[in-house]
């Protein structure tokens, strides 16, 4: 997972034109700046199934944390309402 994070990490998006079409910009990668995961092995282009492994698997971790965050969220919503409640009864109680 860390190697994919790195790799997803590093690639850098470049736009550029073709001098045939100089009007119709396209977005891309330069293949010798990728990282060797995304690579094919002679670097000269990227393997565009490695690219989508490679993003499949942070976008699943980033879930995953997600997912967690969240659960802890809602547990700590619940216990900020039960602590609520409890100072509510506890300031309607009358003062001795």
């Amino acid at each position: 997972l860390q190697d994919a994070e790195t790799a997803l990490a590093s690639l850098q998006p470049v736009t550029y034109v073709y001098k045939a079409d100089p009007a119709d910009p396209q977005v891309g990668f330069i293949a010798e700046d990728v990282p060797a995961l995304v690579a094919t092995n002679d670097r000269s282009s990227l393997s565009p199934m490695d690219i989508v492994a490679v993003a499949v698997k942070v976008i699943q971790e980033q879930r995953r944390q997600l997912d967690a965050q969240q659960a802890r969220q809602a547990e700590l919503e619940s216990r900020v309402a039960q602590l609520e409640q409890l100072l509510l009864s506890l300031t309607r109680q009358p003062q001795r």
